[in-house]
């Protein structure tokens, strides 16, 4: 299994000189065909590797984390006979029925599917209820943002691993990975530096010092990344995550692809 960080721009064979150098938007894509978040999967600059991906679940409605899900429905029209399934939450989804697919930002893609034409099918998720994607099972997680917000445990039978982006405290979601029965790595969220726990207060996300005070709670040794880092602070946010010393620990580089193979 591999997990890639998409940025707005992705790594191109035939561009080697386009790496990014900070992820803007959250899109993790697992296997070339399930994306987590749609942030830059519509940017992606191949539409073949758009055109893989046939599901896109969704943690929450913010906008770096869904904004190019309209261009990526777009652009991939027609690719696939039973159209895109959009994984999500009651609350997401109503969010980009009334703020997105409105016929005003966007036109409404729910009646632009027709069962002889679909475009996209919305799916429900709940919180702590496992569902199925081909070989994943993916288990929604309970987070604790400015607004209702999941993580997500991926398991393909083989090897696990969690992302739990926009976040401040993440309890009940370490009970869930603590007693998962495998876990190769955490993708956990550090938005900004120690000096704007103020700003992180307010808006539910961590520092390094609550990054590391999230960790002590996983009780299991495993690989620990840090996502979600905005990128106006990411030097300073990424050396004091460093200086913690925690086990495992890296922070994710925009277009990495991570493997995980038993």
């Amino acid at each position: 299994m591999k997990v890639q960080i998409i940025t707005s721009v992705a790594p191109s064979s035939t561009r080697p000189d386009s790496q990014p150098t900070h992820q803007f938007t959250a899109s993790y894509v697992v296997d070339g065909r399930l994306a987590i978040d749609a942030g830059a999967i519509g940017w992606l600059d191949s539409l073949d590797a758009q055109r893989a991906i046939t599901d896109v679940v969704l943690s929450h409605p913010h906008l770096d984390h869904v904004a190019s899900l309209p261009m990526f429905l777009d652009n991939v029209y027609g690719a696939n006979k039973d159209g895109v399934q959009i994984w999500a939450s009651e609350p997401t989804e109503r969010a980009l029925r009334q703020h997105c697919f409105n016929g005003v930002v966007w036109p409404d893609l729910t009646s632009l599917s027709p069962e002889s034409a679909k475009h996209l099918q919305f799916r429900r998720v709940r919180r702590e209820e496992p569902f199925e994607i081909d070989r994943f099972r993916i288990t929604p997680l309970s987070l604790d943002h400015v607004g209702p917000t999941l993580g997500f445990l991926v398991d393909d039978g083989t090897n696990a691993f969690a992302i739990i982006s926009d976040t401040r405290e993440v309890t009940r979601a370490w009970e869930v990975l603590n007693a998962a029965p495998r876990l190769d790595a955490v993708f956990l969220e550090c938005s900004f530096p120690n000096r704007m726990v103020w700003l992180a207060d307010v808006s539910k996300h961590l520092t390094p010092e609550g990054f590391a005070r999230q960790i002590d709670l996983l009780q299991r040794k495993t690989r620990i990344v840090a996502i979600h880092i905005k990128a106006a602070f990411a030097d300073e946010t990424i050396a004091e995550l460093e200086q913690l010393a925690i086990e495992g620990f890296e922070a994710a580089a925009p277009g990495q692809i991570f493997h995980f193979s038993q």
